[in-house]
This record gives structure tokens, C-alpha cells and sequence, in this order.
């Protein structure tokens, strides 16, 4: 049966926690997410590896190879869950969850299936109404709506396909991707006949500083 998994972050460092579940829900959690995926996948023909851009078509995917946050989700979903620390449900709001998982699979075959977290799915911070026998009543236990999609898929071999780079950046950490240009790649980015600089060196320092936040 599917495992629950929360991705957290605590002092900039990514850390798992296990997400108990009843067997019973344990059983709807696979065909929830393998919906999720179907809806994720439908009609994506392409796959585009990830260069900056943040916008692929309606028929793209774009693909992150190598990055470490996706290595520390794999570790933690091919352990035995139950080895795992629990999410504190009563300390929900400092546990910091950035994602939902779970993990689909064997194998080669084996892929995680990623969701947003946002404060808003968490339901005991709102008035919230649940309706038991014939009337309502107040919601008083700690609870969490799950995401409606994916935001991205990692397969077995730590590819991350994913749709919308602010959204990925939410769970993972993706600056490992980006590198400091070159002094060459800049002279030739300042010298391009499209562009003209009154204070090219300015410029240079710019571009060297700036980061994807």
C-alpha cells in the first residue's frame, strides 16, 4: 500500500517525515495519486531539459537531472517508513511541510508523486464544519486537505519532471542547477548587438549577483 510522506524544511535543510494513515486510506491513497498522474501526464509529448526557461508549452514537460533535494526524497521512500520520523500533527504549523508524496512502483519503475503544501490545506486553523449524523459540527482535531495535482514526478533514477518552475521551487532546493557565468559567456552577453549598456562593467556585476528568487 501507498505510504504518506511530508517534505519539510527546517533551517534550509530538507528532512522526510512519515504521515500515519489508516489501512483504509492507505487503499484510496494510490488511486488518488495515480489520478493525479494520469492528469499530470495527459497529452505531454515532449520532454525539455530545464534551462532557465519557466514556461513550457501545454504539451511539455521539463526534466532536472542530479538535483541533491530529489536524492533525500528517494532515500527516504526506499526505507521502511515506519523508520522514519512521524509528522507532528499537534505541532503542525513549525514541522515547516513544503510537499505531500507518496511513492508508486518498483524498481527502475519506481517514481514519487509530488504535491504542493500550502498553510491553506491546513483545516484546524479555520473554522471549519464537519457534518456528523444530522447536524454539523466544529472541526477540533488537527487536519489537512491533500492537493488537487502534481507539481512533479521524480523517477527511480532522480529525473524530476515538472511543469512550473516557481511551484517546484516551493519544495526543492533548485539553485544546485544554476552556475556563475563565465567571463567570456558575459563580455559576449554585454557585446550582443541587441543590447547597449552605459555601464557595462554595472551590468556584469548585475548579472553575477543575480539569483532565481
Amino acid at each position: 500500500m501507498a505510504q504518506l510522506y511530508a517534505a519539510c524544511r527546517t533551517n534550509g535543510v530538507l528532512n522526510v517525515r512519515h504521515v500515519q494513515l489508516s489501512n483504509p486510506l492507505q487503499g484510496q491513497l494510490d488511486g488518488l495519486f495515480q489520478a493525479q498522474e494520469a492528469s499530470f501526464l495527459a497529452g505531454v509529448g515532449e520532454e525539455i531539459d530545464f534551462d532557465g526557461g519557466w514556461k513550457p508549452d501545454d504539451d511539455e514537460l521539463l526534466v532536472i537531472n542530479g538535483l541533491p533535494d530529489a536524492q533525500t526524497l528517494l532515500a527516504a521512500a526506499n526505507q521502511n517508513a515506519l523508520a522514519l520520523p512521524v509528522l507532528d500533527v499537534q505541532n503542525f504549523a513549525n514541522e515547516n511541510v513544503k510537499g505531500l508524496f507518496t511513492a508508486l512502483g518498483n524498481g527502475q519503475g519506481k517514481r514519487l508523486l509530488i504535491q504542493n503544501f500550502s498553510p491553506q490545506q491546513l483545516l484546524s486553523t479555520h473554522f471549519t464544519l464537519l457534518h456528523d449524523g444530522n447536524v454539523f459540527r466544529r472541526l477540533e482535531q488537527p487536519a489537512f486537505a491533500l492537493g488537487v495535482h502534481l507539481v512533479a514526478i521524480v523517477s527511480a533514477a532522480g529525473a524530476i519532471r515538472f511543469k512550473s518552475y516557481p511551484m517546484l521551487r516551493r519544495i526543492l532546493d533548485i539553485t544546485p542547477v544554476f552556475r556563475e557565468a563565465t567571463d567570456t559567456e558575459l563580455g559576449a552577453f554585454c557585446a550582443h548587438a541587441s543590447l547597449a549598456f552605459a555601464d557595462a562593467p554595472r551590468v556584469v556585476v548585475a548579472y553575477i549577483t543575480m539569483s532565481p528568487d
